[in-house]
C-alpha cells in the first residue's frame, strides 16, 4: 500500500507465514501451492491494528471469545491499554502470541500509572524497575502525577529502554506530554489546552491546531486517535441513541457483566460531568477537534 491503489487480479505468494510475493494473477504459477484460497470478487487489505485495546476477560475462554472476534474484523494486532486488578497481560501475551492460538499479534502495558500509585520519586522509580522485571512493552500514564514524580518516571523510563505512552498531564506544560511515544487519545489533546476544572473547552482555531499539529510531528511521537470515545458519549448522552445502543444485535458477544455495567446508571459516560463535556463540545471540540485530527495526519504522513 504504498499509494491510494487497488490492484486487481493479482495473487499473493505466502511462503513460512511471510507474504514473498504479490503478482498478476495472469502470470505462471512458479511454486507449488500446498494451499490455494480463492479470492474472486473479494480483496485483500493488511491487517488493522487496534492501538487503544481494553482486555476485559478474565478468563482464557472471555480471552478466546475476544481473539476470534478481532480476527474475524481483520484485527491482527491489539496493544493492550491496561492491566487491571485481577489480570497477568504477560501470561496473555505469551499465550495470544503462540501459534497454536487464534488471536492477533499482543503487545501491553502494565497496570496504569496515576495520582494512586505515583505519589513520589521514589515510587515511580520502583515502578519502572517492575515494569522492567515483568518484561511489559510500554508504560503506560494514565492520570495527572506530582511533577517530580512524573519527571522522575519519563527519565526512568528512558534509561530502562520502555516506552512510554498515555493521556497528557492537563495539569503541566503541553511540551511534556511531547516526551512520550504516543499519545493514546486525541481529545486529550485539546482538554490539555482547556480548564477541565470549570468545563472551559479551547476554542480550536486553525492557527493552534497547526502550532499543535507541528508540534506533535517534530517531537517524533505517535498519536492514535481513538475517535471511538468521542462517538461512545454521544451513544450514552442522547436518549435516542442510547436507546439504539440497547438494543445492537452485536451485545450479545460483550460479557453479561459487562453488558449490564455499560448499559446502567453507573456506567462513566451517564454521568453528569460528560452530559455538560457534550455540551461544551458541541461548537468546539468536535468540529474544531476533528480538523485538529485530519490535519495532524496530513502532516504526518
Amino acid at each position: 500500500m504504498d499509494k491510494e491503489r487497488v490492484l486487481y487480479d493479482h495473487r499473493v505468494i505466502v511462503v513460512d507465514d511471510k507474504i514473498t510475493r504479490i503478482e498478476p494473477s495472469s502470470s505462471r504459477l512458479k511454486v507449488k501451492a500446498d494451499r490455494i484460497i480463492e479470492s474472486t470478487d473479494q480483496y485483500m487489505i493488511p491487517g488493522l491494528s487496534d492501538t487503544h485495546y481494553h482486555q476485559n476477560g478474565w478468563s482464557i475462554e472471555e480471552d478466546d471469545l475476544q481473539y476470534k472476534l478481532l480476527i474475524a474484523n481483520g484485527v491482527t494486532s491489539v496493544l493492550g491499554m491496561g492491566e487491571w486488578g485481577g489480570q497477568d497481560t504477560i501470561a496473555t501475551r505469551y499465550r495470544a502470541n503462540r501459534k497454536s492460538t487464534m488471536s492477533p499479534f499482543f503487545s501491553t502495558v502494565g497496570p496504569q500509572l496515576d495520582a494512586n500509585n505515583i505519589k513520589t520519586p521514589e515510587d515511580a522509580i520502583k515502578m519502572v524497575q517492575f515494569h522492567k522485571d515483568r518484561g511489559y512493552d510500554f508504560i503506560k500514564i494514565h492520570g495527572n502525577i506530582a511533577i517530580d514524580a512524573y519527571l522522575t518516571l519519563l527519565d526512568e523510563a528512558e534509561k530502562a529502554g520502555i516506552p512510554t505512552l498515555g493521556h497528557t498531564q492537563r495539569d503541566k506544560p503541553f511540551k511534556l506530554a511531547l516526551r512520550m511515544a504516543n499519545i493514546v487519545h486525541a481529545e486529550d489533546i485539546v482538554m490539555a489546552f482547556s480548564d477541565e476544572s470549570n468545563l472551559l473547552v479551547v476554542d480550536m482555531e486553525e492557527k493552534l491546531a497547526k502550532d499543535i499539529a507541528t508540534q506533535v510531528k517534530d517531537s517524533g511521537i505517535y498519536v492514535a486517535p481513538t475517535l471511538s470515545t468521542v462517538a461512545m458519549i454521544q451513544d450514552w448522552t442522547d436518549p435516542q441513541r442510547f436507546k439504539a445502543l440497547k438494543a445492537r444485535e452485536i451485545n450479545k458477544y460483550l460479557p453479561k457483566d459487562d453488558l449490564a455495567w455499560w448499559l446502567s446508571p453507573k456506567s462513566d459516560y451517564h454521568q453528569e460531568f460528560f452530559l455538560l463535556i457534550l455540551d461544551s463540545f458541541s461548537e468546539t471540540a468536535f468540529s474544531s477537534g476533528s480538523y485538529f485530527c485530519i490535519y495532524c495526519y496530513r502532516n504526518l504522513v
